[in-house]
C-alpha cells in the first residue's frame, strides 16, 4: 500500500526507506524464515559428493523442512561460490600449515579482500577476513595459484 503510496505521489521506491521498513515483516529466527519462505525455483545447493543441484530437486513440496534446506542458497552462482569457498579455506589451511590468526593480538595478518570488484593485498591487525595469511608471500603465492577459485568465490569474499 505504501509502494503505490509513493508511486502516485511521483515519487520512487527506496527499500532503505524507514516508512516502507516498517510496514513490512522481517523474520526474527530462522525457523519463522523457513516457515514463511517457500524453496524458490532458483535456489541451489551442494549436495554431499559436490555437486551443485536445484532445490526443486529435492522434492515436489515447496515447503523448506526443518533440518534438510538449512543449505539452500539464492542461486547458483552463490552455490558455486560457498562450493568454491569451501575448497579455499581448506588450501589456506594447508598454506598456513595449519597457523591460525589470533584476531586479538597485535601482530599483522596478510589478507587477500576484494575492493571494486576487484583483489586487493591488505594487511590487518584486528579486522577479520577468511582468506588471512601468516606472511605476505605465503598471501601472494595463494593468489597467483588460486585466482581461478578465487574468481568463482568473489560473491561470497
Amino acid at each position: 500500500m505504501l509502494i503505490e503510496n509513493i508511486a502516485k505521489a511521483g515519487g520512487t521506491y527506496d527499500p532503505c526507506d524507514s516508512r516502507i521498513a516498517l510496514n513490512n515483516t522481517f523474520p526474527t529466527t530462522w525457523e519463522e524464515f523457513r516457515k514463511n519462505n517457500p524453496i524458490k525455483p532458483n535456489e541451489y545447493f551442494v549436495s554431499t559428493n559436490s555437486c551443485i543441484t536445484n532445490g526443486n530437486f529435492l522434492r515436489t513440496s515447496k515447503e523448506r523442512m526443518e533440518d534438510t534446506d538449512d543449505n539452500l542458497l539464492p542461486s547458483k552462482e552463490y552455490a558455486e561460490a560457498m562450493l568454491a569457498l569451501c575448497k579455499l579455506i581448506q588450501l589456506r589451511d594447508c598454506y598456513n600449515n595449519d597457523w591460525k590468526p589470533d584476531w586479538n593480538d597485535e601482530k599483522i595478518k596478510y589478507c587477500i579482500d576484494v575492493f571494486s570488484n576487484n583483489f586487493i593485498q591488505i594487511s590487518c591487525i584486528k579486522i577479520q577476513h577468511t582468506l588471512a595469511f601468516k606472511c605476505a608471500d605465503t598471501r601472494n603465492m595463494f593468489l597467483t595459484n588460486f585466482k581461478g577459485l578465487l574468481e568463482v568465490a568473489k560473491p561470497l569474499l
